[in-house]
């Protein structure tokens, strides 16, 4: 039985729309020179916010992502 093919975090940020191919090349560049997280630099440079960012996340790792609001909890 084979494994589906691992995706990465930047084909999924792109898929969904929340970054350019462009954004994503200029972050990995910057990840390759100063070996910081992709999304971290994806949200220094104002392209994704922390919420794509776990929505991203949860996708990738398989898992489902709750944004709990006020009005939610009781």
């Amino acid at each position: 039985m084979t494994q589906p093919a691992k995706r990465r975090l930047g084909e999924i940020l792109v898929e969904r729309g929340f970054v350019s191919p462009d954004q994503l090349r200029e972050a990995l560049r910057i990840q390759y020179q100063e070996g910081k997280r992709l999304g971290e630099i994806l949200i220094e440079m104002g392209a994704l916010t922390a919420d794509e960012l776990n929505w991203a996340l949860s996708e990738l790792l398989g898992i489902p992502y709750v944004e709990f609001r006020d009005e939610m909890v009781d």
